[in-house]
């Protein structure tokens, strides 16, 4: 029984350290839309326009949050199945025997 307990724990620190890598690219990501709605639209004359590169910015920057939001209830916040046994009641088919009378 240790031996799956074991093997559950590592499953879980994988899919923690897999999150956490997650959570680092969306983290780099924001910041790369930081940069294009901070400095790019506003220091450059730009060919598409600084409309552009402002819905480019706020889209960089919104979806890494829903997903960083996502990915830690997920991984912290996880409800548990409860382990419970519910006896299986089967109900009698008094169809059969009406047909067969």
């Amino acid at each position: 029984m240790s031996s799956t307990r074991s093997s559950r724990r590592g499953i879980r620190r994988e899919k923690k350290k897999k999150s956490l890598l997650y959570i680092l690219v969306s983290l780099v990501v924001f910041g790369i839309g930081y940069y294009v709605l901070e400095v790019i639209s506003r220091g450059f004359d730009l060919y598409l326009g600084n409309t552009f590169y402002v819905i480019l910015g706020c889209t960089l920057m919104a979806i890494p949050v829903v997903f960083i939001i996502y990915t830690i209830s997920e991984t912290f916040f996880k409800k548990r199945k409860k382990k419970t046994r519910i006896k299986q009641v089967f109900l009698k088919d008094d169809s059969k025997e009406n047909k067969s009378e």
